[in-house]
C-alpha cells in the first residue's frame, strides 16, 4: 500500500469500519506500508479486552475493542483455551512495537509458568508502563518483572500468593531503579532507604531507624518527583531517637481513627507554601507527604 492508495482516500469513518474487520496480522501488514494508517490507529488508542474460557469441545473467546461494552463471542473447537491464549500472546509479542500502558497478570502458578515461557521467547524486553502482578510465587513475579523494559516501567503493584516475610530481591532488579509508583502487598522489604527514588510508595518494611528517616527526609526534600510514602513497619525507632536526630520533639495530635499522630514538619527548598511532613503514628505506620504551610498548626515547629 502506498500513500496514493484508494483506501486512504476513503472517509475516516469508512476506513475505521474496514480496519474493524481486519485481524491483527492484516493490520500489521497495512501499517508497515502506510504512515497515514499508523497515525490513524495511534489516534484511536486501540484497546482490546479478551477473555478465554474452556468449553465442552474446545474454547470460547469473548472480546471487545475500544471500551465497547458489547462482547463478541468466538467459539473454537478442539483446542485448549490456555494453549490458544499462549499462541495469541506469542503472535502479539512478536509484532508488538509500541508501549503497553497497562498489564495485569493474575494467574495460578502452573499457568504462570507457561505464560512466562512465552514472554521469555521474545527477542527484546517487553515495553510496559504499568504492571499489576497478583497471586504469583516470589520466583515467578521476580522473573516476570525482570523481562520488562526497565526504561519504560514506571508503576508496579505486587501481591504475592503466599505471605512472605522478606523479599529484598525485588530491589536488586534494574526495573526497581526507574519506578515512580510502587505498591507491595503480602511481603516486606528490609532496606527502606532503597525506596528514596520512588515518587509514590506503599508497602511493608521490617524496621525503620531514626537514621533511615533522616535519610529519606533529605531525599524527599530534594526530589522533584516525590509525592507520598507510607510504610507499615514491624519495628520503628524510639521517639526519643527520632527527636534527637531532628532536634525537636514531635507535634502530637489525635488521628481520625483514634491513633496518636507524632508529626514533624520540614521546610521545602525554595518553596514557602509547602512543607514535608513526617507522621510516626501509634499504628506502626510511617508516612511522608506534603502539607500546605498555612495548614501547619501554629504551635508546631517547621524545621529548616
Amino acid at each position: 500500500m502506498t500513500d496514493e492508495s484508494p483506501f486512504l482516500k476513503l472517509p475516516e469513518i469508512v476506513m475505521d469500519n474496514v480496519l474493524h474487520y481486519c485481524d491483527y496480522l492484516e493490520i500489521v501488514e497495512i501499517t508497515a506500508h502506510s504512515q497515514e494508517v499508523r497515525f490513524l490507529l495511534r489516534s484511536r488508542s486501540c484497546r482490546i479486552d479478551a477473555h478465554y474460557s474452556q468449553s465442552k469441545d474446545g474454547y470460547s473467546m469473548q472480546y471487545y475493542t475500544n471500551g465497547k461494552c458489547e462482547f463478541k463471542t468466538k467459539k473454537i473447537h478442539g483446542e485448549n483455551y490456555l494453549e490458544a491464549f499462549k499462541k495469541d500472546l506469542a503472535i502479539f509479542m512478536k509484532y508488538q512495537k509500541g508501549v503497553i500502558s497497562h498489564l495485569r497478570i493474575d494467574l495460578p502458578p502452573l499457568v504462570s509458568e507457561g505464560i512466562l515461557k512465552v514472554i521469555e521467547t521474545r527477542d527484546s524486553t517487553l515495553k510496559v508502563t504499568e504492571i499489576y502482578v497478583f497471586n504469583l510465587p516470589a520466583t515467578h513475579f521476580l522473573s516476570t518483572i525482570s523481562l520488562l523494559d526497565a526504561q519504560c516501567l514506571e508503576n508496579l503493584k505486587v501481591f504475592t500468593k503466599e505471605q512472605r516475610d522478606v523479599i529484598d530481591e525485588i530491589m536488586d532488579l534494574e526495573q526497581w531503579k526507574h519506578l515512580y509508583y510502587c505498591q507491595l502487598l503480602n511481603f516486606r522489604i528490609s532496606q527502606p532507604r532503597r525506596i528514596s527514588h520512588i515518587g509514590m510508595f506503599t508497602g511493608n518494611v521490617t524496621s525503620v531507624t531514626a537514621a533511615d528517616l533522616d535519610f529519606l527526609k533529605t531525599a524527599f526534600l530534594n526530589s522533584s518527583s516525590f509525592c507520598c510514602c507510607k510504610m507499615n513497619c514491624n519495628s520503628i525507632a524510639d521517639l526519643s531517637e527520632i527527636a534527637e536526630i531532628f532536634g525537636v520533639q514531635p507535634f502530637t495530635s489525635r488521628g481520625s481513627t483514634g491513633g496518636v499522630l507524632r508529626l514533624w514538619f520540614f521546610r521545602m527548598p525554595n518553596d514557602k507554601t509547602t512543607v514535608l511532613s513526617l507522621d510516626v503514628n501509634s499504628f506502626n505506620f510511617v508516612k511522608f507527604g506534603h502539607k500546605k504551610t498555612a495548614e501547619v498548626p501554629s504551635d508546631a515547629v517547621i524545621i529548616g
